[in-house]
């Protein structure tokens, strides 16, 4: 869930050091989301639970939004322009395509 409310849903596969992304489902400004990334852990965690894994973890790849129309009486903005708080993942736009940066 992003600081607007609006929810990423993905799936990553892990293959030895590998991961791999697919966004699966989106909510608010992530709706019709499409795309994957390939990441690598940056730093291990302790399991909290017996049986799962945390960690951090970088990834970088492209994804693909829905055009979505402006509500009435609003203005169109784009999700997380590069340089922002560091609330958001960094985006890099070009046309309909981004390259997400997460880490």
């Amino acid at each position: 869930m992003d600081p607007d409310g609006d929810v990423v849903v993905v799936e990553v596969q892990v293959v030895g050091p590998e991961k791999t992304m697919k966004f699966l489902h989106g909510t608010g400004k992530w709706k019709g989301i499409k795309g994957e990334a390939k990441g690598k852990t940056t730093a291990p965690g302790k399991p909290i639970v017996p049986g799962t894994v945390q960690s951090c973890s970088r990834y970088v790849g492209t994804f693909e939004l829905q055009k979505q129309a402006p509500k009435a009486g609003t203005v169109a903005t784009h999700p997380s322009p590069v340089g922002d708080t560091g609330k958001r993942p960094a985006l890099v736009a070009s046309g309909s395509l981004y390259k997400l940066i997460l880490s």
